[in-house]
């Protein structure tokens, strides 16, 4: 294993607080600090493409659809507002 594969793993095992993105054309939703290294969650044009895409420091570690338990938690749901039924 690389000194990245094994930086990659590490980080994957961590869990992560996700914070939204400032906006920009990236597509990069959701920023995270482990470890010293950047994340960022990418959201891709699914169903064509698969959900989401991991970055560490910028390269591209993971690709998938399901959110895992141990990143710490879907970052979108603090983010979204609950309306009362009209």
């Amino acid at each position: 294993m690389n000194e990245f594969s094994a930086q990659v793993f590490s980080v994957l095992l961590s869990e992560a607080v996700w914070v939204k993105a400032p906006l920009n054309d990236d597509g990069i939703a959701f920023v995270a600090k482990v470890a010293e290294k950047n994340l960022a969650i990418q959201v891709n044009d699914f169903p064509q493409e698969h959900l989401f895409t991991l970055l560490l420091d910028g390269q591209v570690v993971l690709k998938f659809d399901d959110w895992p338990d141990h990143f710490g938690g879907k970052p979108w749901l603090n983010s979204l507002r609950l309306c009362p039924p009209a």
